[in-house]
């Protein structure tokens, strides 16, 4: 499941985190490596969210439009994982959020999840915190 979408992409950055994702994936056979348990995740201050009519958005904070690369949509476990987010959260506490809210397979949750924080850390979302 996509939870990460570019609705707006003025340089191909949705295929370039495609590219990244993918080769990233290549190399280590892994979505995501972490370097230890306890690492949280923590929201970029230069990104707000916005829920439009029925859209979560998710829009970088720049000085002037024309240095937008993107503006992306959020699905509603992307919208709950970013909520969660408010506070430093490690991907184990993200993930039994989502088991709480959702009926899916955990390993389903656990691969979805791992794409959309890597995704968010190469757009510059997230953030590694310690």
């Amino acid at each position: 499941m996509k939870i990460l979408s570019c609705l707006f992409a003025s340089n191909g950055q949705d295929d370039y985190i495609a590219e990244k994702r993918s080769e990233w994936r290549r190399i280590t056979g892994r979505t995501v490596v972490l370097a230890g348990t306890e690492v949280k995740y923590a929201r970029n201050t230069d990104y707000v969210f916005r829920k439009i009519v029925d859209e979560m958005i998710l829009v970088p904070i720049v000085q002037d439009t024309a240095d937008m690369d993107c503006v992306y949509a959020l699905n509603e476990i992307g919208s709950a994982v970013w909520g969660q987010l408010e506070q430093p959260r490690s991907q184990m506490d993200l993930k039994q959020a989502i088991l709480q809210e959702y009926d899916a397979e955990p390993a389903v949750i656990e691969l979805d999840l791992d794409t959309f924080l890597q995704e968010m850390i190469e757009i510059g979302a997230i953030q590694e915190v310690k």
